[in-house]
């Protein structure tokens, strides 16, 4: 009988160029080609952050630093811009340390120095509403927060 063994017949004539390359076949990626790329992937971001805050950032930074200097602890955020189909709107938010409620005194008055910091420290004619957001966060619960929006042609300076 003859002998029959198992497994795929073998040619002698298979040379190593003609087999195909294992799996475990790595690709090395010199230590110079991944230092001179983290450098470029560092430009570029700063590059990015920097264009960021020249465009986005800066125009409201005036403002910002006198509402931070205005009300200690506050933690002001400005921003403009419009959505798609909506007025320009130029928003601050302000942290405080009160339960922020419609019609109390201390908003007023708040609301009232923020507006007056807002014409001094920027354009208001670009934009036709300015929303103010008082927020008072509560670390256990869901801060408190209230919306007022005023109409930039409403806003009138003081005498």
């Amino acid at each position: 009988m003859a002998d029959d063994r198992s497994g795929p017949a073998m040619s002698g004539s298979a040379s190593p160029r003609d087999r195909a390359p294992s799996p475990t076949a790595t690709r090395t990626v010199s230590g110079r080609t991944v230092v001179i790329s983290l450098f470029v992937f560092g430009i570029l971001t700063t590059t990015g952050m920097w264009m960021y805050w020249q465009l986005y950032l800066k125009p409201f930074y005036p403002l910002q630093r006198a509402l931070a200097d205005e009300f200690t602890k506050s933690y002001p955020r400005v921003e403009g811009g419009h959505h798609r189909h909506s007025p320009w709107t130029l928003r601050i938010v302000l942290q405080v340390p009160f339960k922020p409620t419609e019609g109390d005194p201390q908003v007023k008055k708040m609301a009232s120095r923020v507006l007056e910091l807002a014409r001094t420290h920027h354009d208001l004619s670009r934009y036709e509403v300015v929303e103010l957001y008082l927020l008072q966060p509560d670390p256990e619960r869901t801060p408190t927060r209230l919306k007022l929006e005023y109409r930039v042609a409403d806003i009138r300076p003081n005498p």
